[in-house]
């Protein structure tokens, strides 16, 4: 029982770390060239590069987040950028689990997608 309690308070910290990334991200300044106007790809490109520094101590989480901003750019046509994420998304989870690991091969298969996309044979 204290092993599933254990794993229920990473989950809750990761979570919780996830959320505060998040809301610092949208309620911080924007570096000076953004101007008053800025808009949901700035967002999603300033969240990216963040996450780079973000996040050192807990890959998973830093997948978690690219594979979220990775949906947002494919949803708004931005495919160089979701390419991007995929990439970055695969290389961490192929660093954490190796070559055939379930969650490798799911990673893998969505950069095929977008790579798909974006015509790549």
């Amino acid at each position: 029982m204290d092993r599933e309690r254990q794993k229920a308070e990473i989950a809750t910290q990761k979570a919780a770390r996830g959320q505060k990334f998040l809301t610092d991200l949208l309620t911080s300044s924007f570096p000076s060239g953004f101007g008053d106007d800025y808009s949901v790809v700035d967002i999603l490109d300033h969240a990216s590069e963040k996450l780079y520094e973000a996040f050192p101590d807990d890959p998973e989480l830093e997948w978690d987040l690219r594979k979220s901003i990775g949906h947002a750019y494919l949803n708004l046509g931005h495919y160089r950028q979701c390419e991007k994420e995929a990439v970055r998304v695969y290389d961490l989870i192929r660093q954490e689990y190796g070559t055939t690991h379930d969650k490798t091969l799911e990673a893998l298969e969505q950069l095929s997608f977008v790579y798909s996309i974006l015509g790549y044979e």
